[in-house]
């Protein structure tokens, strides 16, 4: 070994000492930063956490104020049917529009139910068009029969276990809704959107879709599909066997396909007698 080569060995420890002590503080600064991020975001959780409650107890704040003010006004509306005065349905109105654009769906499904028992939602009584019931399940056993709400916008609904006679939903909004193991017998769908809409083991019978949008909508499992009214309707897409397209079942009550835009693009005989909703206004 040569004399440089001692040298070059008798400087490494040295420069061990540099590369140890710069690596140190580093490391610490790694962890530190690590432990920053970390407490960082368990504070971010908790805030959110915090929110979250906090939220939840002005919904439910909202919720009972709502149902308590409504409670008391039909029980103390003397002299006056609050069921039927155009006054007290507007106040009403007024007071469930406020209070559905802040709670979540559980809530909603809540208020329409309290609606529906109090008799305020059944045959056109209070109006609650432009309503956000979207997400809004209803999974009963539940019967609803004239259940009225024309106008809202419910879509993503679902039905299960619902016995929806008479019921009327007019013009609403209800894409991507689910309709299972449910009647819907004598409803009323005048123009309504329910495209994309799922009729799994549901008794779809003597149902009027005049008009209504129901592109993609499946009635292929559908336990019953009959003496339905389709009307102007758009069924592009839609899907039936061919024994529900016909109305056939143990019996035939056929449906109506005047000038509706088939499955297959094609369209049903055309009426000139035959008007829309809008129309007979």
């Amino acid at each position: 070994m040569n004399v440089h080569e001692k040298k070059i060995l008798q400087k490494r420890p040295g420069w061990c000492k540099i590369v140890i002590s710069t690596l140190i503080p580093c490391i610490l600064g790694i962890f530190t930063i690590i432990f920053t991020l970390q407490q960082q975001q368990l504070s971010k959780q908790q805030q959110d956490q915090q929110h979250w409650h906090q939220l939840d107890s002005q919904r439910q704040q909202s919720f009972t104020t709502y149902i308590d003010d409504i409670s008391e006004y039909l029980t103390q509306s003397s002299g006056i049917d609050p069921v039927t005065n155009k006054t007290s349905l507007l106040y009403i109105r007024t007071k469930t529009l406020t209070v559905l654009r802040t709670l979540d769906v559980e809530r909603k499904k809540y208020v329409v139910l309290f609606l529906y028992e109090s008799g305020l939602i059944r045959d056109s009584r209070l109006d609650l068009s432009g309503a956000d019931l979207n997400y809004v399940q209803l999974i009963g056993p539940y019967i609803l029969n004239n259940l009225t709400l024309p106008g809202v916008f419910w879509s993503n609904a679902t039905f299960v276990n619902c016995h929806l006679k008479n019921a009327i939903f007019d013009r609403s909004v209800m894409n991507n809704a689910h309709f299972i193991r449910s009647t819907l017998e004598s409803a009323s769908l005048v123009e309504a959107a329910l495209n994309n809409t799922d009729f799994t083991g549901t008794t779809v019978i003597y149902v009027n879709f005049t008009g209504a949008l129901l592109i993609e909508a499946n009635f292929l499992k559908a336990e019953v599909v009959q003496g339905i009214t389709f009307t102007n309707s758009d069924l592009f897409g839609a899907h039936f066997t061919t024994e529900q397209y016909n109305g056939q079942r143990v019996t035939i009550v056929r449906n109506t396909f005047d000038h509706a835009r088939l499955p297959n693009g094609t369209f049903g005989k055309i009426d000139a007698t035959i008007r829309t909703l809008q129309e007979l206004r």
